[in-house]
């Protein structure tokens, strides 16, 4: 116990000295993902004013890095209204589709959004998925994990 303190308070000194700040991690909604057969499903656990929206995909494996497949701008997001990117799958208008994803096995996922904030927003959620060797549930949810759930927002 004397440890801790003691590595604490060495930590602090440390800090006041050279000028640092304590920052504390923000929380950010958790999101989940699913397949509806055909199109990527996304469940966000929180209510996002959201400014920007961006989900990319690469497959380290083959060599593809981050590539952008789905862009969207200032809307609202709630957990009772899980996002799709299957045509009119996200509330409102304004979706930039550059390339359907192909959610292989062994692709990567990354969903980020930004919600209002300085400097062009604050990361309210982001999270990145592996999609297994079986491919996507489509009978629970995945988390960043790769735990497949039932209830997203139960975690």
């Amino acid at each position: 116990m004397r440890l801790a303190y003691a590595s604490a308070l060495v930590f602090a000194i440390v800090c006041l000295a050279t000028g640092c700040s304590l920052i504390v991690a923000r929380d950010r909604a958790p999101l989940a993902i699913r397949s509806d057969g055909e199109n990527l499903v996304v469940a966000v656990c929180g209510t996002i004013e959201a400014v920007h929206l961006t989900m990319e995909e690469r497959n380290l494996s083959e060599g593809r890095s981050w590539q952008i497949f789905w862009e969207r701008d200032a809307f609202t997001v709630t957990p009772d209204q899980p996002l799709s990117t299957a045509e009119g799958g996200f509330p409102g208008a304004g979706d930039i589709v550059k390339d359907p994803p192909a959610l292989s096995p062994g692709d990567n996922i990354r969903i980020t959004i930004t919600g209002p904030g300085p400097e062009g927003g604050v990361v309210a959620a982001r999270a990145v998925f592996y999609v297994p060797d079986a491919g996507l549930t489509e009978s629970g949810w995945q988390v960043e994990s790769g735990k497949v759930v039932q209830d997203p927002c139960d975690l």
